[in-house]
């Protein structure tokens, strides 16, 4: 693991966040234009959501959690997407499945940064 602290990730969190909400404001933006086209080129917004759904739970478990240390969140987070990862969705829904895929890279993405 990286020297890093629970603070840093906090504010990584905060900011891929504020970027993602961005993104799909943008969306919102372009469904308001022509929604057929924009959700044909939706996913990026897909991706920004699962970065959004990741922050807010992870900054949930973060809260008010004073004894929260490096290793118990990334054992955490590796807990959870050992979970995702074994127990992949198979939604008749594919946006449903879109956005747990988007989920799992996001967790991803915050892993490599924590631990390397």
């Amino acid at each position: 693991m990286r020297d890093i602290t629970i603070e840093i990730v906090k504010q990584h969190l905060e900011s891929n966040k504020r970027i993602a909400t961005i993104k799909v404001d943008e969306l919102r933006l372009k469904m308001i234009e022509n929604a057929a086209y924009a959700l044909s080129w939706s996913d990026s917004a897909f991706t920004a959501a699962g970065e959004i759904a990741i922050a807010d739970y992870i900054l949930f478990a973060m809260r008010d959690n004073n004894e929260l240390t490096m290793e118990s969140l990334n054992r955490y987070i590796t807990r959870d997407v050992i979970r995702m990862a074994q127990f992949i969705e198979h939604s008749t829904s594919q946006c449903s499945n879109m956005i747990d895929r988007a989920k799992l890279a996001a967790y991803a993405k915050l892993m490599e940064f924590i631990n390397f």
